[in-house]
Formats: C-alpha cells, structure tokens, sequence
C-alpha cells in the first residue's frame, strides 16, 4: 500500500499529513517550530539519538579523545546538560562531514596529519 505525505511549514508550527491511496488520513501531526530559544527542526528521532550518544559518550564511554576533551571543557564552564547538547550538535556535524567526504572518524587530532 503507497502512502502520500504532504507538508505544510510555517513560521509557528510544522503540520504533517499522511494519506493513503484510497485518500484516507493515516496520520496527522503537528509540531511547534520552536520551543522557548531551542527550535525543534529536524527529525524528533534523530535528535534523540545524537543526545543519547552524546549523553553516552560523556559518561559511559572510558577511552578519551580530543571530542570528549572539549565536552568535559564545556561541562566545566557551563554545566553537564549544556555540554550534552553542544556535544550531540558536534557530533551532527562530524557525522555530515564524514558523510559528505567518505572519510573516517579521527579518535586524536594528530592521526590525521601522520597519514598527510
């Protein structure tokens, strides 16, 4: 069964609309554009991902890298919740990065240049 999905974005909010064949309103969904200052583009899913590796990385994962230095930087001036976020907005970054170059993540500062 092929579902259509129909989109209309404004400045206060975002509605989704999933139809099927027959025409007939699967789902309906409407998303704020913004919350206070943190605006909620993008896929919800997503953005709950990149916190929880974030979230993950900053208190489970043992081995140090160059990213986790500047997460705990942050979490040292400006507190543990700040730093998880700026961390999972790096993270979105780096990961468009490799994507769009096809190159692999660099645990030190450092490998990249001895491979140079």
């Amino acid at each position: 069964m092929k579902h259509y999905v129909g989109m209309d974005v404004s400045v206060k909010e975002t509605s989704l609309c999933i139809v099927d064949e027959a025409g007939g309103i699967c789902r309906e969904l409407k998303v704020s554009s913004r919350v206070g200052r943190i605006s909620l583009c993008g896929d919800i899913m997503m953005r709950t991902l990149l916190y929880e590796a974030a979230q993950v990385m900053l208190t489970v994962v043992r081995k140090w890298s160059w990213l986790k230095a500047w997460a705990m930087n942050i979490a040292k001036r400006r507190g543990h919740q700040k730093a998880i976020v700026a961390l999972a907005r790096r993270l979105a970054v780096i990961m468009h990065r490799m994507w769009s170059d096809g190159t692999d993540f660099q645990w030190s500062k450092d490998s990249g240049s001895a491979k140079a």
